[in-house]
């Protein structure tokens, strides 16, 4: 199912292109020069990985409030008590499916970095969470509960990938025909005509920075006027999650991929395990020392350092590449080691 939509993704963009260089071919312009495509900011790759920095902050804080927040429903489900990182990471992995399969990935990095990017990296990435999972996952007091933890986090975040995966491409191919011009455009008609797609990202960009400050500033004044009920804990992790989310991002940019790697996602499995460390060590202090703030910094930089959707998406492109040998390596290593720093934390400081 990958491998065909994918190719069936090629087709469509190669299609554009050659309806794109028709147009071209029939249309020269007034002295008989090709038209020159249109400068933009987003031709700058340092502006691009500056914009999406902000966008991955900004919409960090929105993946941490709503983690939190399933997190905390979870909690209260006497059923569910066990599996607080289960709902956040279930749906965050079925977002990331559906929205990185909405377009291909020359869309996404040519002509809305900034919208997917921050949706992709900031919200997904930070509305599930690795470190958590195995914290989750090594507190349980009995080996059943334990073993549990693990499977069913494992396993059914890529269930509901597939799941929005699926689904992007059934709406994609019913709604190909209309919004092709919006999610299937090719890099090149872009680039004669398509100032608008770019001023997208402005808009978008702008609108975040906008909620990012708005909403949390309401958010404060409601609580103090005793309109609503967010706790001191929840209000504080999700202002420090950018710090999170951020690195998370430039690791990613960073090391994913490298040849020396051998195409290793070494910038995602750099951040899981730096938030798996500093998760073991603050939970340390907080168990020992009751401290607030390692309990903020838990659920805000730690939560948002680390993802399962990354994760997943990783290891998904994998499989669907043939390169299951890399996948299977990839999950055991992450896996194993997250599990045995977060029990060292536990059972021995």
């Amino acid at each position: 199912m990958g491998e065909e939509s994918h190719l069936q993704e090629e087709r469509e963009d190669g299609g554009l292109q050659e309806d794109t260089a028709a147009e071209q071919g029939g249309m020269p312009s007034a002295g008989g020069q090709p038209p020159q495509p249109n400068n933009s900011i987003l031709d700058d790759v340092w502006l691009t990985h500056l914009g999406a920095i902000i966008g991955v902050g900004c919409w960090s804080l929105a993946g941490t409030a709503l983690r939190l927040a399933i997190e905390q429903a979870f909690v209260r489900n006497s059923v569910l008590t066990t599996y607080t990182t289960y709902g956040p990471n279930c749906i965050g992995c079925h977002l990331m499916g559906f929205i990185a399969s909405l377009a291909s990935s020359k869309t996404q990095n040519a002509i809305f970095p900034w919208i997917f990017r921050s949706l992709l990296v900031g919200f997904c990435g930070s509305l599930t969470t690795f470190s958590s999972w195995m914290l989750d996952t090594v507190r349980q007091e009995r080996v059943a509960l334990c073993f549990d933890e693990l499977v069913s986090g494992l396993t059914m975040p890529f269930v509901f990938f597939l799941w929005g995966r699926d689904t992007a491409f059934l709406l994609r191919a019913f709604m190909m025909p209309s919004l092709g011009c919006i999610i299937g455009i090719s890099a090149s008609r872009y680039e004669l005509g398509g100032r608008q797609m770019r001023l997208a990202n402005v808009i978008f960009l702008f609108v975040s920075v906008v909620a990012a400050v708005v909403v949390p500033v309401a958010i404060e004044a409601s609580v103090h006027r005793d309109l609503l009920n967010v706790s001191f804990i929840n209000r504080r992790s999700v202002v420090i999650s950018p710090l999170g989310a951020v690195p998370r991002y430039l690791l990613a940019q960073l090391w994913n991929g490298s040849s020396r790697f051998w195409n290793f996602p070494i910038g995602t499995f750099a951040a899981n395990m730096i938030a798996v460390l500093l998760m073991g060590l603050l939970d340390h202090f907080y168990r020992t020392r009751d401290n607030v703030w390692c309990k903020i910094a838990m659920d805000g930089l730690c939560g948002s350092l680390s993802t399962v959707s990354s994760f997943v998406n990783e290891m998904i492109g994998f499989y669907d590449s043939d390169n299951r040998r890399l996948m299977y390596i990839y999950a055991i290593i992450s896996v194993g080691v997250g599990a045995a720093i977060i029990s060292v934390c536990r059972h021995v400081f």
